[in-house]
Protein backbone atom coordinates (compact mmCIF):
# COMPACT_ATOMS: atom_id res chain seq x y z
CA UNK A 1 0.00 0.00 0.00
CA UNK A 2 3.04 2.16 0.96
CA UNK A 3 4.25 1.63 -2.55
CA UNK A 4 1.11 2.57 -4.12
CA UNK A 5 1.11 5.76 -2.52
CA UNK A 6 4.35 6.55 -2.89
CA UNK A 7 3.91 5.68 -6.56
CA UNK A 8 1.25 7.89 -7.12
CA UNK A 9 2.80 11.10 -5.70
CA UNK A 10 5.62 10.58 -7.86
CA UNK A 11 3.25 10.72 -10.82
CA UNK A 12 1.44 13.97 -9.07
CA UNK A 13 5.08 15.44 -8.58
CA UNK A 14 6.17 14.93 -12.45
CA UNK A 15 2.84 16.21 -13.83
CA UNK A 16 2.90 19.21 -11.44
CA UNK A 17 6.62 19.75 -11.94
CA UNK A 18 6.22 19.38 -15.45
CA UNK A 19 3.39 22.44 -15.74
CA UNK A 20 4.88 24.55 -13.72
CA UNK A 21 8.03 24.59 -15.51
CA UNK A 22 5.89 25.03 -18.87
CA UNK A 23 4.31 28.25 -17.52
CA UNK A 24 7.67 29.65 -16.08
CA UNK A 25 9.39 28.93 -19.89
CA UNK A 26 6.51 30.76 -21.01
CA UNK A 27 5.10 27.92 -22.83
CA UNK A 28 1.35 29.25 -22.59
CA UNK A 29 2.27 32.66 -22.93
CA UNK A 30 0.21 34.33 -25.41
CA UNK A 31 2.91 36.44 -27.13
CA UNK A 32 4.19 34.55 -29.63
CA UNK A 33 7.25 35.94 -30.03
CA UNK A 34 8.24 34.97 -26.55
CA UNK A 35 7.21 31.02 -27.80
CA UNK A 36 9.14 30.96 -30.56
CA UNK A 37 11.94 32.24 -28.14
CA UNK A 38 10.73 29.12 -25.94
CA UNK A 39 11.24 26.83 -29.14
CA UNK A 40 14.53 28.41 -30.30
CA UNK A 41 15.63 27.03 -26.75
CA UNK A 42 14.28 23.57 -26.75
CA UNK A 43 15.80 22.86 -30.04
CA UNK A 44 19.54 24.16 -28.72
CA UNK A 45 19.24 22.02 -25.83
CA UNK A 46 16.87 19.12 -26.57
CA UNK A 47 17.42 18.82 -30.41
CA UNK A 48 21.22 17.82 -30.19
CA UNK A 49 20.29 15.15 -27.87
CA UNK A 50 17.65 13.62 -29.91
CA UNK A 51 19.10 14.46 -33.38
CA UNK A 52 19.53 10.38 -33.92
CA UNK A 53 16.01 10.12 -33.30
CA UNK A 54 14.73 13.01 -35.28
CA UNK A 55 16.77 11.92 -38.62
CA UNK A 56 14.42 8.65 -38.17
CA UNK A 57 11.55 10.66 -38.89
CA UNK A 58 10.36 10.69 -42.19
CA UNK A 59 10.01 13.44 -43.94
CA UNK A 60 6.16 14.76 -45.02
CA UNK A 61 6.77 14.29 -48.55
CA UNK A 62 7.51 10.84 -48.10
CA UNK A 63 4.89 10.38 -45.93
CA UNK A 64 2.73 12.50 -48.08
CA UNK A 65 3.42 9.99 -51.41
CA UNK A 66 3.30 6.64 -48.89
CA UNK A 67 -0.22 7.40 -48.41
CA UNK A 68 -1.37 8.44 -52.06
CA UNK A 69 0.17 5.11 -53.16
CA UNK A 70 -1.44 3.25 -50.35
CA UNK A 71 -4.80 5.29 -51.02
CA UNK A 72 -4.54 4.39 -55.26
CA UNK A 73 -3.96 1.00 -54.21
CA UNK A 74 -6.96 0.48 -52.28
CA UNK A 75 -8.73 2.14 -54.83
CA UNK A 76 -7.64 -0.25 -57.30
CA UNK A 77 -8.32 -3.09 -55.19
CA UNK A 78 -12.05 -2.23 -54.66
CA UNK A 79 -13.00 -0.99 -58.56
CA UNK A 80 -11.31 -4.77 -59.46
CA UNK A 81 -13.49 -6.59 -57.04
CA UNK A 82 -16.75 -4.48 -58.29
CA UNK A 83 -15.22 -5.32 -61.71
CA UNK A 84 -15.17 -9.10 -60.97
CA UNK A 85 -18.60 -9.27 -59.05
CA UNK A 86 -20.82 -10.32 -61.90
CA UNK A 87 -18.54 -13.16 -62.68
CA UNK A 88 -18.58 -15.00 -59.13
CA UNK A 89 -22.49 -13.64 -59.44
CA UNK A 90 -22.53 -15.87 -62.60
CA UNK A 91 -20.60 -19.08 -60.60
CA UNK A 92 -22.68 -18.81 -57.78
CA UNK A 93 -25.51 -18.85 -59.76
CA UNK A 94 -24.59 -22.10 -61.34
CA UNK A 95 -23.56 -23.52 -58.37
CA UNK A 96 -26.64 -23.07 -56.44
CA UNK A 97 -28.86 -24.23 -59.96
CA UNK A 98 -26.47 -27.60 -59.82
CA UNK A 99 -27.20 -28.06 -56.30
CA UNK A 100 -31.39 -27.61 -56.71
CA UNK A 101 -31.48 -30.02 -59.85
CA UNK A 102 -29.25 -32.91 -57.67
CA UNK A 103 -31.91 -32.88 -55.45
Amino acid sequence: MAVSIVKQLTKLALGVGAVYITVEQGVWSTDTSHGSKVLENVRATVAPAASEYVNKIPSSHKVNDSVLTAWNKGVTTAFGCIAEAPKYGKTAMESTKRLISDK
